[in-house]
């Protein structure tokens, strides 16, 4: 899914970043940018958060249309929950110390950080990975923005993250049998 956005900055990129991404397969770019915001070459994959440090200077349109097809199965490189998630946490460490970096776009950069610290905790949980890495990603959550607690997924994660390792997987496998949703499932989505 993508934003349906025209004159997007830095900040609509981290308010809507979870409404709908930029994926890699389909934008538009001009040379410049890239040759002004590289990727970090010493990072596992920059890939889309590139485009946070465009957005730092020029303005972004998203095109509605779907062009571009992508398989999300088993083994895709964003499975590695973890490993992609400090990542990105280095990479937001970044670019808030850019010096292009407004700083009118720090709450929303907390606010962000805070809701990937969630998502991927809760993602951790869901697929058996270990409490405690999760457990510190809520309170990261709460260290960078407070408020993240009284959203409904983040209190499930707290739930969840306080229960016994074998207790969570029960509760998993039943939420899984509740949503109709096997545990390794191939899908297609359209950008």
């Amino acid at each position: 899914p993508s934003m349906a956005r025209t004159d997007a900055d830095l900040g609509t990129l981290l308010r809507h970043h979870f409404d709908g991404a930029i994926d890699m397969s389909s934008p538009l770019t001009r040379r410049e940018c890239f040759e002004r915001y590289s990727w970090h070459k010493d990072l596992f994959g920059d890939g889309e958060a590139v485009f946070f440090r465009i957005a730092m200077r020029w303005k972004l349109d998203f095109d509605p249309v779907h062009t571009v097809v992508l398989r999300d199965h088993g083994a895709n490189m964003g499975k590695a929950v973890q490993r992609n998630h400090d990542m990105m946490m280095e990479i937001l460490d970044r670019l808030r110390a850019h010096p292009d970096f407004p700083s009118a776009c720090e709450a929303d950069l907390n606010a962000f950080r805070a809701r990937a610290c969630v998502n991927n905790a809760w993602a951790t949980l869901r697929v058996g990975g270990p409490g405690g890495w999760a457990r510190a990603q809520l309170g990261r959550a709460m260290s960078d923005h407070p408020s993240e607690v009284l959203r409904p997924r983040t209190l499930a994660a707290m739930a969840l993250a306080a229960l016994p390792t074998k207790a969570r997987a029960a509760i998993n496998r039943f939420g899984n049998r509740l949503t109709k949703r096997p545990e390794n499932r191939t899908f297609v989505e359209t950008y």
